[in-house]
């Protein structure tokens, strides 16, 4: 097999499909009140039962040059393996998927933006699964971003999914 590639495809925010991700970016939306983002405070799980398995949050290390995985739904579980609390970005494989995470939440941390995106996975060129991700920032001083609030949709495609992410 070849190596696996990751394509992150920016889609429009105003313009979500998922009936999870759209109401997830509608209470978030709705938290802003005039802020760029909500604060970690802001959100009440409970208002999230329709997602909370599926539901990831990241804090902000170093201004963006890493990320702690704060809380992982335990609908996440089978994608990695495992429950990964605590774990640092910089430590995820395949690196493929590492890079693609990285880069897409230091953009965030930058421009201060939610972001929806459709994360492709390549191998010999041909895509192999793929599956939505509505990643949007949080800020306790309503100046930067410290924790990246992230709701994914795998449409089904999870053992699938589990079989790439074990790969490097």
């Amino acid at each position: 097999m070849g190596e696996l590639s990751v394509e992150t495809v920016l889609l429009d925010i105003e313009a979500i499909e998922l009936p999870t991700l759209a109401r997830l970016y509608a209470y978030w939306r709705g938290l802003c009140r005039g802020r760029f983002a909500p604060s970690r405070a802001d959100i009440d799980p409970t208002e999230l039962g329709f997602i909370l398995p599926r539901i990831l949050m990241f804090d902000v290390l170093d201004n963006g040059a890493d990320f702690r995985v704060r809380l992982a739904g335990s609908g996440t579980f089978n994608l990695h393996g495992r429950d990964i609390t605590g774990m640092l970005v910089s430590s995820f494989t395949p690196v493929a998927f590492r890079d693609a995470v990285t880069s897409s939440y230091q953009q965030i941390v930058h421009d201060r933006l939610p972001v929806y995106v459709h994360n492709a996975y390549r191998q010999d060129g041909f895509e192999v699964d793929a599956y939505h991700v509505l990643r949007l920032p949080l800020s306790s001083d309503g100046e930067n971003v410290n924790i990246i609030l992230v709701g994914e949709d795998y449409r089904g495609h999870e053992a699938d999914l589990v079989k790439i992410m074990g790969t490097d």
